[in-house]
């Protein structure tokens, strides 16, 4: 399969093109790119939810898990939302996501005929009660619950989970229309509420409020939709996770328990951010360092994880590190000359940092990431990861091919780029040596060249 010159990246040499062999190896290489997005993958489920009203300003999210039967079937993560005013930190209402509206249903009916007993006194029944508290207990469905999440979302309509932008009425064309999901404000009342809880009254009656609805935002916002939020959105939600997250720690660390602020919370808010599709790996890395999470730790690699270069893109979770290596390789040896699109600068260009990816760290100038959505920041660094491989593959010099004299072909660093990076999980801790040894098999620096492999050994000790 040959590129088109309208599908070519720019930025790389044409020559490559002239030998029917390298036409078809560095189109198996560009199709092969392991790095990429997740956001499209997480669209919503079709789930039942139940809607709890009227419930008391210091609910435990426990107190809700005992309200259910013990057969009850929940999804896996996060099921319970407790809605919080973020502005202020009042606890509104509370809603419960089942697997299927089936589900909800029958727990709805479940829950009515377990308190249809009779008050002794006035022989009223005596309805569901957190604790001496009368609630009122209704089936909900996705879009109400994602409508209370996001209240200030202006002229979005929500369609079975899935957010539709609206038309402005022609009474309000005066209105500058949707804007964002989550506001500046809110994400700066939510950070303060964890770092100050006293200046809140709510926040300081249920210190876990603030926490619990960061989670519910990072599992619940609409993430897929990225035509429809910011790059500085996706940011200023990092920015408060990792303020609440370091406030949590710190909290956990000091001598004076809190009453609902423990370590089952701390590792719930980390594995929300974890689990977040639209975080970078290497923001996701800066996480587990803010939260001193061994474990997440662990489960990621310092050098493909921490020095990440680009901000709008990620890895896989399951993929083979000889591929991943060899595409880091390709990033490193690539120039970034006259490639950059408007507001994408390079944080490292001319320095002499350790990093697998080189000298590569490409960061949006904030203006910029006002203005751009999400959506564009991924397709723009997608046209730059590929302009940047096909020059690191243009870089690589080529060795004659045995048996065949006159045929020259660029295998010195991809020994065989058919191979799939799904098969394994390249997570998993291994011996640093038998890897290198498999990633770089003896001979393979002779056709690099003596200067790149020393400076290969001088970037990639951390790995």
């Amino acid at each position: 399969m040959a590129l088109d010159s309208a599908a070519r990246p720019g930025g790389f040499d044409e020559t490559l093109f002239d030998n029917p062999l390298m036409r078809v190896r560095l189109d198996t290489v560009l199709d092969s790119i392991p790095i990429g997005q997740d956001v499209d993958a997480r669209i919503p489920t079709v789930s039942g939810v139940l809607c709890i009203d009227d419930i008391p300003f210091t609910v435990t999210r426990n107190e809700i898990n005992q309200l259910l039967p013990r057969s009850a079937r929940v999804p896996s993560e996060c099921p319970i939302h407790i809605i919080m005013e973020r502005t202020t930190c009042k606890t509104i209402k509370c809603y419960v996501e089942f697997r299927t509206p089936e589900d909800a249903r029958y727990v709805y009916h479940r829950i009515l005929n377990t308190f249809e007993t009779k008050d002794v006194t006035s022989g009223y029944p005596v309805g569901p009660r957190i604790g001496s508290r009368a609630i009122d207990i209704s089936i909900s469905d996705q879009d109400t619950l994602q409508k209370s999440l996001f209240p200030l979302a202006k002229y979005i309509r929500w369609t079975q989970g899935i957010p539709v932008l609206t038309e402005i009425p022609e009474n309000e064309r005066w209105s500058i229309g949707f804007k964002d999901f989550l506001t500046d404000e809110e994400m700066f009342c939510m950070r303060r509420a964890a770092e100050n809880p006293g200046r809140t009254l709510y926040a300081n009656k249920a210190r876990q409020r603030t926490y619990e609805c960061m989670i519910s935002t990072l599992y619940k916002f609409p993430w897929f939709a990225t035509e429809l939020y910011t790059l500085h959105e996706r940011n200023k939600v990092f920015e408060t996770l990792c303020a609440m997250t370091k406030k949590l720690a710190d909290v956990l660390n000091g001598s004076v328990p809190i009453l609902g602020l423990d370590i089952l919370l701390l590792g719930e808010l980390v594995r929300a951010g974890l689990h977040c599709p639209a975080f970078s790996p290497r923001m996701k890395w800066h996480l587990a360092i803010v939260a001193n999470d061994r474990v997440a730790q662990a489960a990621m690699s310092a050098g493909f994880h921490r020095d990440f270069p680009f901000e709008s893109l990620t890895l896989p979770t399951r993929g083979d590190p000889t591929t991943l290596f060899n595409y880091a390789n390709l990033i490193a040896r690539a120039d970034t000359t006259n490639i950059l699109p408007e507001g994408l600068v390079n944080l490292h260009e001319g320095q002499d940092v350790s990093s697998m990816y080189g000298a590569k760290l490409f960061r949006w100038d904030k203006n910029k990431a006002k203005e751009m959505k999400f959506g564009e920041t991924i397709r723009r660094e997608r046209e730059l990861l590929r302009t940047l491989v096909c020059r690191g593959w243009a870089g690589v010099p080529p060795t004659p091919t045995p048996g065949r004299p006159g045929v020259q072909e660029r295998k010195s660093i991809f020994h065989d780029p058919a191979r799939s990076y799904l098969n394994r999980d390249w997570r998993q801790p291994e011996d640093h040596a038998a890897a290198r040894r498999r990633v770089c098999p003896p001979g393979a620096w002779r056709a690099l060249g003596d200067g790149d492999a020393t400076s290969h050994r001088r970037n990639n000790t951390a790995w």
